[in-house]
């Protein structure tokens, strides 16, 4: 039996990407991607939060910013991984391509202005 996600929600830092891996490689895939896409909700509205921050806040709350993205990084990776695994069908390999496009579009509209702002405050990025 399974501990219902509104009980405890998933979070990255709690092992959920480990969870997100085991489901895929025993082709769960419906129950991986219900935990991606929590992941990915929880992520972009903290991303959106902080960047609405002012400068000084902001300065002060990069690196969980940075972590945010890092987070949607590893979802996309998880797809990218999927649509190139000839275990999945044709079009399940497609739809996980899909899937990373669309993160990877999203990653690129967070990232730049986050790089941009972080240069303008003279925040080193790693």
């Amino acid at each position: 039996k399974e501990i219902p996600d509104y009980n405890v929600p998933h979070d990255y830092t709690s092992g959920s990407m480990d969870i997100v891996n085991a489901y895929m490689a025993n082709k769960k895939t419906d129950k991986a991607e219900k935990i991606m896409d929590a992941l990915t909700k929880k992520a972009t509205e903290y991303i959106n939060w902080y960047e609405s921050l002012g400068d000084v806040h902001f300065k002060s709350n990069y690196i969980d910013i940075y972590t945010q993205i890092t987070i949607l990084a590893d979802i996309e990776n998880v797809y990218s991984q999927a649509s190139e695994n000839p275990d999945y069908s044709e079009a399940e390999q497609k739809a996980f391509a899909k899937k990373a496009q669309n993160l990877d579009n999203l990653l690129q509209g967070f990232y730049m202005p986050f790089a941009q702002r972080c240069e303008r405050l003279g925040i080193k990025l790693r």
